[in-house]
């Protein structure tokens, strides 16, 4: 009662990942397998140690972006790598399998849940594709220094956490030494150079002051009168794409193997991995066979 908007669509995705998290850590231990090891593994480290831990875990050097097509494509890569790791990465514009309860960016753009074992980010679909992968990376950090994210009550805390989550995806996707190489005076240039948006190329470049405060708050005035000009119109919800891989989107590709494993060996009734999934019959077969 506390909050001044409770967001009914927020708790009901938060819950339904909570759930499916807590079967797939009880599996896991059940099953003897290892914890993913790096949940918490950065607490009291830095901003820097922290960003170097990140790139190692995922086997990247500084420069991954600039040999990325593009932000689909980043989007997708950071993904898998994530899930190479052990992570259960949600990709979802609604909640569950109900399209038409549309979940706002406004009211999220991603979290996380950790667990030693079953750590869960979820990341909002309806978000711009250089949104989505700057959330993957401020989630993974949440993992990194052992705090869930958007379970706050507002406190000094959260906030620095927060700000801590911000500055490691933003080194992470934009490194100091990088960018200063090749810099080139273009903050649009450089933006599709290293895949990421406009507003955060200009404040990487303004950190690393390769502009000033005037230069940097020209820019921004000037980025957010074309954006107001020139909205974007995303209709969200009718892709029309595939059904399958959507889905997969939205569980996780972890999670369905391991609901398909456990469905195989006995340790998961088809009823139980139809409502974990949302899917039934030849559709739930279908998923697991793709």
């Amino acid at each position: 009662r506390s909050h001044p908007r409770f967001n009914l669509k927020l708790y009901d995705t938060v819950i339904d990942l909570q759930r499916k998290q807590e079967w797939l850590s009880s599996y896991i231990r059940e099953n003897e397998m290892d914890s993913v090891g790096f949940v918490s593994s950065c607490v009291g480290k830095g901003i820097e140690e922290t960003v170097s831990v990140a790139r190692k875990l995922l086997n990247k050097d500084s420069d991954w972006a600039l040999h990325i097509a593009n932000s689909s494509a980043v989007v997708r890569s950071i993904i898998e790598w994530l899930e190479e790791i052990g992570c259960v990465v949600s990709v979802q514009g609604y909640v569950g399998n109900y399209n038409k309860r549309q979940l706002a960016v406004a009211d999220c753009r991603g979290f996380a849940l950790i667990d030693s074992f079953a750590p869960f980010i979820y990341v909002n679909n309806n978000d711009s594709k250089e949104a989505q992968y700057f959330t993957l990376i401020h989630e993974f950090a949440h993992l990194l220094i052992g705090f869930s994210s958007g379970y706050g009550g507002g406190s000094d805390n959260d906030d620095q956490r927060e700000d801590f989550c911000d500055k490691v995806a933003a080194l992470f996707l934009v490194d100091g030494a990088l960018l200063r190489q090749k810099w080139n005076g273009n903050i649009d240039d450089l933006a599709r150079s290293f895949r990421v948006s406009k507003i955060m190329m200009a404040r990487r470049a303004h950190e690393e002051k390769l502009i000033s405060d005037e230069e940097y708050r020209s820019y921004m005035d000037a980025y957010w009168a074309y954006v107001y000009e020139h909205p974007v119109k995303k209709e969200i919800g009718k892709s029309g794409g595939d059904y399958y891989a959507t889905t997969r989107r939205r569980l996780g590709f972890n999670f369905l193997v391991h609901v398909s494993n456990a469905v195989k060996s006995n340790q998961l009734s088809y009823n139980d991995a139809y409502r974990l999934t949302g899917c039934h019959g030849v559709t739930f077969d279908k998923l697991i066979s793709r």
